[in-house]
């Protein structure tokens, strides 16, 4: 039996803790109860929108429309051999759960993606990505449901069409389908990508490398530098790290011997955007109750009675900013609704 509330508060589906009414908000926790959803003269006749965990979501106003929120279940071994295991994980779970049940059951690939918020399904719609890792690396496929074909459809790795923090749900498939659940490629074979500057160094304090150690590494490493949403509003990364031509690139390192960038091929490098944003001294600044974290310029945060405007003025201001002193477009990597 599906339960559709009216005029529901988002305060807590959203990890800026921005208080956003949603007119009409639907649970669904199995595909039968996400189907019966589908169908009602609500769901048809209103704007959408899906929302797991709201860890990447910025709500500038109330939302006028119907929000259908994941509560489905389930981490299975669906396949395995040898060397990998495929992994079904339904888009409800809690995206660091799911990286836990990996690293209990030695399974390798999602270790470097632990104490990221959210649910799973949002996993491959952003490509979640940290220390070296994408979520494109182990997705093997996604179970989505497909409303103009109003049917249950897979896609696999190559239709996802992933790259840097993003896929075809933001384009193709923008507000067009649900992920239901995604399938994972895990190793039993670990080989360990560890090399990302700040991991490296907090792994020779310990005595053995191996998944739990990293894992751990990864939070404590987080826990220091990022503020916990419960405590402090925040989405994380609010802006993508830039990616530049070569010759930009050089521009810019012969300006700024501090540079901190990452070749990624022979003509294109991508600049770390909390640099640009630190280098501007954007630490601690604020605008309103909206403010720049003051251990990780790459997070906005909610200092208590934030409005969704007041952090996107901020976001604006370091925009400007960054652009007139280094000619470099910062994009939001947070979705504004």
């Amino acid at each position: 039996m599906i339960q559709i509330l009216e005029n529901f508060s988002l305060k807590s589906y959203n990890t800026f803790g921005l208080n956003a009414v949603a007119r009409y908000f639907a649970p669904f926790n199995s595909k039968e109860s996400l189907v019966e959803i589908l169908s009602t003269d609500i769901f048809a006749r209103s704007q959408r929108l899906i929302l797991g965990g709201g860890s990447n979501i910025l709500f500038l106003k109330d939302f006028n429309g119907i929000v259908v929120h994941p509560e489905n279940k389930g981490i299975e071994i669906i396949k395995e051999n040898a060397s990998t295991s495929l992994v079904r994980v339904a888009a409800g779970e809690e995206w660091d759960d799911f990286v836990l049940w990996a690293v209990n059951n030695n399974l390798a690939g999602v270790e470097n993606l632990s104490h990221i918020p959210g649910c799973v399904g949002a996993a491959p719609v952003q490509n979640i990505g940290a220390y070296g890792v994408e979520a494109k690396d182990v997705i093997h496929e996604v179970t989505i449901f497909d409303f103009k074909k109003n049917r249950f459809d897979i896609l696999n790795k190559d239709q996802l069409h992933f790259s840097y923090r993003d896929s075809v749900f933001k384009h193709e498939f923008k507000d067009a389908c649900i992920v239901v659940d995604v399938v994972f490629e895990l190793s039993k074979k670990h080989v360990y990508n560890v090399s990302y500057k700040g991991l490296d160094s907090k792994l020779k304090e310990c005595a053995i490398v191996n998944l739990q150690t990293i894992r751990n590494s990864i939070i404590e490493i987080r826990n220091e530098k990022l503020p916990d949403p419960k405590i402090q509003g925040n989405a994380g990364s609010f802006f993508k790290n830039p990616v530049v031509e070569e010759e930009d690139y050089l521009r810019l390192s012969e300006i700024f011997d501090d540079i901190v960038a990452y070749k990624l091929d022979n003509r294109t490098y991508k600049i770390a955007a909390g640099w640009l944003i630190d280098t501007l001294g954007w630490k601690g600044k604020y605008h309103r109750d909206a403010a720049v974290h003051d251990k990780q310029a790459l997070v906005l945060v909610n200092k208590g009675n934030a409005t969704g405007v007041d952090i996107l003025q901020l976001s604006k201001n370091i925009q400007d900013d960054v652009f007139s002193k280094f000619s470099i477009i910062l994009e939001p990597e947070v979705l504004f609704v």
